[in-house]
């Protein structure tokens, strides 16, 4: 694929996680010039080392204004500039927002929210050149409060805002702003957050169910009709519970629970892995086995194969 032949593009934070993948797929995409700045020195290297000459890499601590207008100096964007992606950022360390030091939630607000907005300015003579694009990198823990992130969520949802502000600014240009806002992946960085703001759960009881803020799956799901019954086994009413989120999926549940909207019941094929990773916590309760049933027709479709089935789950699980 060739989308890409022959544009310019600018990724902040290109060594991290998402700025990487997206440098390496923009590479394979045809990019003519990728200039990528990011202020780890062994991953920027390396990742030059993958994408060969047309990878142009420059230090620059995006949370300092002196230090982005030092790397600046040395960018040449006369001839115009396509694509910029501002993946800079930081999670910060997992500390509450009511306990944040004054100085780290600066610290925070300088990187993800003032080094995004100096990176626009400073490209955006280039990007009007070309009539290009920015994309800002948000996240869905910017779209709702987060008790686990709290001072994140805050300086996420200031991209978002920011994010309106510059395509208005824009508009008239013809530089398109867009930002993207992914959930909680797999990373050094968010496992070294959650590992530093792991902390021990409160008792875990009807009281603190009903008192939660709670992110289900549709009426009717499978997952819902069983977390229903499972509650009112414990006496709480489904119908009484603080729903903050309706979701079609078990995935874009487990996601918001990542990003700290809620909590909620899903499988566990789909939450192990985050719990191994430290992304999520198992609440200590048991709502009891989800029941399943092997139905066939009553005479077609009849073979030894489904008969032994049926015999093993009667085995397994009688039922009257």
């Amino acid at each position: 694929m060739t989308r890409f032949t022959g544009k310019t593009v600018l990724i902040t934070g290109a060594a991290g996680h998402l700025g990487r993948d997206l440098a390496l797929a923009l590479a394979r995409e045809g990019a003519g010039r990728l200039v990528l700045l990011d202020r780890a020195e062994a991953p920027r290297a390396a990742l030059a080392g993958e994408i060969g000459p047309r990878a142009e890499i420059h230090v620059c601590d995006l949370g300092s204004i002196a230090d982005t207008r030092r790397a600046w100096a040395g960018i040449d964007l006369s001839a115009g500039l396509d694509l910029l992606a501002t993946a800079a950022g930081t999670i910060g360390g997992g500390t509450p927002i009511l306990e944040i030091a004054p100085e780290d939630f600066d610290g925070m607000l300088a990187l993800n929210v003032r080094g995004t907005l100096l990176t626009v300015q400073l490209c955006a003579a280039a990007l009007r050149l070309r009539k290009g694009a920015v994309v800002t990198y948000g996240s869905t823990a910017g779209l709702t409060g987060s008790k686990a992130l709290g001072p994140y969520s805050a300086s996420k949802g200031a991209v978002a805002l920011l994010t309106r502000s510059l395509a208005l600014a824009f508009a008239e240009d013809g530089v398109r702003v867009n930002s993207v806002c992914p959930g909680s992946i797999e990373s050094a960085m968010l496992e070294s957050t959650f590992a530093a703001a792991g902390a021990e759960l409160p008792p875990i009881d009807a009281a603190w169910l009903q008192r939660a803020r709670w992110v289900m799956r549709e009426p009717g799901s499978g997952t819902r009709s069983t977390l229903n019954d499972g509650l009112r086994t414990l006496g709480i009413d489904p119908n009484a519970l603080d729903i903050v989120l309706v979701l079609p999926s078990n995935e874009s549940a487990r996601t918001a629970v990542e990003a700290g909207a809620g909590i909620a019941a899903l499988s566990s094929l789909v939450v192990v892995p985050a719990i191994n990773a430290g992304r999520l916590q198992a609440l200590p309760i048991d709502l009891g086995p989800r029941s399943f049933f092997g139905l066939r027709h009553k005479e077609r479709y009849r073979t030894r194969a489904a008969d032994a089935l049926l015999e093993l789950i009667a085995e397994l699980r009688p039922f009257p």
